[in-house]
């Protein structure tokens, strides 16, 4: 699987369709998420061996928390993480013409609960999420081979671990497509949401002046 945000024809064009955020066409395979899950192939690389962020691959995560836990994954995330939280309003979740969630994308929430996750992930009291999985954001992750990646340049010194990224700077990060970031820095004991609507799914002519920016904001505080 290609993760190419602008492919119209091709397997993220299917994705799309398969996901019901793209009408389907005629004769579609992929009529929904699960079908298409069955159709992607095992890469070449050993497991473990290459990063590659593939957004099916969290969807795929997202089915596994639903049948290990025997609940919809929407009530999982309020159950566990939004209410105990704090959160104030309502999220919401995509799901596909069989009500299959689409764990990788389509959450919408407000700026304030989101920043509220980020604090539960500073403050790492273990009230919440225990503290071993939240130090193992920090620690996790193989540096040389996050370097060897596609995305290795947005932070040199970085790695990537259970979809998060650490700098190796000190900070910790999550990153959407169309400019959306959180932004963790515990040594000025600030956490930053940035939502946005960028014409471009990704641009690398702005992740460096994003992440300059973040840390400006975050220093200045």
């Amino acid at each position: 699987f290609t993760e190419d945000y602008l492919d119209d024809a091709d397997g993220y064009a299917r994705y799309r369709r398969a996901t019901a955020w793209n009408p389907p066409i005629a004769d579609d395979i992929d009529a929904h998420l699960m079908s298409f899950l069955r159709s992607i192939q095992k890469g070449e690389p050993a497991h473990g061996t290459v990063h590659a962020y593939r957004s099916p691959n969290t969807d795929l995560a997202g089915v596994v928390l639903e049948r290990a836990a025997g609940t919809r994954l929407n009530q999982l995330l309020s159950d566990l993480l939004w209410k105990p939280a704090g959160t104030r309003s309502d999220a919401m979740m995509s799901v596909d013409r069989l009500g299959v969630a689409r764990a990788a994308g389509g959450m919408s929430t407000t700026a304030r609960d989101l920043a509220r996750i980020g604090e539960l992930v500073r403050m790492n009291t273990g009230a919440v999420v225990p503290k071993s999985w939240i130090e193992d954001l920090w620690t996790g992750g193989n540096h040389d081979i996050w370097k060897a990646s596609d995305q290795g340049d947005i932070f040199p010194k970085g790695r990537y671990r259970s979809y998060w990224y650490s700098t190796g700077e000190g900070e910790l990060a999550a990153i959407g497509i169309h400019g959306q970031w959180m932004w963790i820095d515990p040594e000025n004991e600030v956490v930053i949401v940035k939502q946005s609507s960028d014409p471009l799914p990704t641009d690398e002519s702005n992740e460096q002046p994003t992440i300059n920016m973040l840390r400006k904001v975050a220093t200045s505080i």
